[in-house]
């Protein structure tokens, strides 16, 4: 029988953990506002905003609310920019933001009250496509797409915009696959996928956290599949992950076999 996810099981942390981020979002895209209206830049701000969204899009994949990831991805898109151009934000870029984040509030409260997330406004992910600059990637080569042929289930979940973010990796940086299994024991020493998440973003760009069903080394039926890229050594991102049964493997380029954390 195949395995399955209960996602019910991790509905009421994630809303407890969107509601927390999206009043830091709110925080920081009014001080990114009070900025953008004087010509100054706000790089922490920025940076700060563009990791709450980072976070939710991240949480919202691994509950299959599809609208929030689509509106999240977007406004992290534009922000990445503006965190690039040394956290400066231009005017115009606010309001498609201020509405982005409405968005994500409105289909929160509907998950709360036991309702299916609305889908995405009409309008809104092409308001928000518009914020990305063009020029820069305009009669560049399109990046080679990451090597996931191993993983087509995870290849299928991933945007074209999520392809080009583990593939275009720059130098110095590589795209991986991070895998954390939860179990009661690791619950017990404080290693959840939020927790592991947390820790796994301070060692770089986490793309898209896919949960993954199916038998586990341990016994176990679930593994979360962290796509991201990163400068980390693989020890140190196994140790992020908890150590043993975790495993990293290079997503981009050729396949070395997969790493394995030492057994405890």
């Amino acid at each position: 029988m195949t395995a399955s996810v209960d996602l019910a099981d991790f509905l009421p942390a994630y809303l407890a953990e969107v509601e927390e981020l999206l009043d830091t979002a709110h925080r920081h895209l009014l001080a990114v506002e009070a900025s953008a209206r004087r010509g100054a830049a706000h790089p922490r701000s920025v940076r700060e905003l563009f990791r709450a969204l980072h976070t939710i899009k991240g949480l919202s994949a691994m509950v299959d609310v599809e609208p929030i990831v689509s509106i999240a991805h977007w406004m992290e898109t534009s922000l990445r920019q503006a965190d690039q151009a040394g956290g400066r934000l231009p005017e115009r870029s606010v309001e498609p933001l201020l509405e982005g984040l409405r968005a994500v509030e409105q289909r929160i409260r509907q998950l709360a009250a036991g309702k299916p997330a609305a889908p995405v406004p009409a309008g809104l992910l092409e308001r928000l496509e518009t914020l990305e600059p063009t020029g820069a990637s305009q009669g560049a080569p399109a990046p080679t797409p990451p090597a996931l042929d191993e993983e087509k289930a995870l290849a299928a979940r991933l945007s074209p915009t999520e392809r080009e973010q583990l593939a275009g990796a720059a130098e110095g940086r590589r795209a991986v696959r991070l895998d954390f299994i939860p179990g009661a024991d690791r619950a017990s020493r404080g290693l959840t996928i939020n927790t592991v998440r947390e820790r796994v973003a301070a060692l770089g760009d986490i793309v898209k956290v896919i949960p993954v069903a199916g038998p586990t080394p341990g016994g176990g039926s679930l593994t979360f599949a962290l796509l991201l890229v990163t400068d980390a050594a693989d020890a140190a991102l196994l140790d992020a992950a908890g150590g043993a049964p975790a495993s990293v493997v290079a997503l981009a380029g050729p396949r070395p076999a997969p790493v394995a954390a030492a057994a405890a």
